[in-house]
């Protein structure tokens, strides 16, 4: 009875700990999404951040509507870095303001982070729920060996 009695605290326990991860994790992934309509404008990569200081920004050049070139300088995750001065890397423009331009679209709130956020929240939800219910019928004074 007692090592079902902490199975079932446990559980509960746990459940609490995935909700405020997947809560978290919702939130920031919300929260950080661009909230501006952007399209997709070929750039070359005018600086890649090969210093010790600036090795997670990269400088793109690209060419505004009126043809006249413009540069952005925004921080790669390292995974996505270009490999040198040249390469062709896209930028996403604001449709309504080219200067505005970003070179990872999302920030960093990405639809991997909300996926695995709404999966924890879910999980821990029926989690503690579970635990909840249990715990209360183990209170309850309802036997388990009955």
């Amino acid at each position: 009875m007692a090592a079902f009695a902490l199975t079932v605290l446990l559980m509960g326990t746990i459940g609490l700990i995935l909700v405020v991860a997947g809560t978290t994790m919702l939130s920031t992934g919300l929260r950080d999404r661009d909230p501006y309509p952007r399209t997709r404008i070929p750039g070359r990569v005018v600086d890649n951040g090969s210093g010790a200081l600036d090795a997670s920004t990269v400088t793109v050049e690209y060419p505004l509507p009126d043809g006249t070139p413009n540069r952005v300088t925004a921080p790669v995750p390292w995974r996505g870095r270009p490999r040198g001065i040249g390469t062709p890397y896209p930028v996403w423009v604001r449709i309504h303001d080219p200067h505005d331009a970003v070179v990872v679209r999302e920030g960093y709130g990405g639809r991997l982070q909300l996926v695995a956020g709404g999966v924890l929240l879910a999980v821990g939800v029926v989690a503690a729920l579970v635990g909840g219910l249990l715990f209360l019928w183990l209170l309850a004074g309802t036997s388990v060996i009955s």
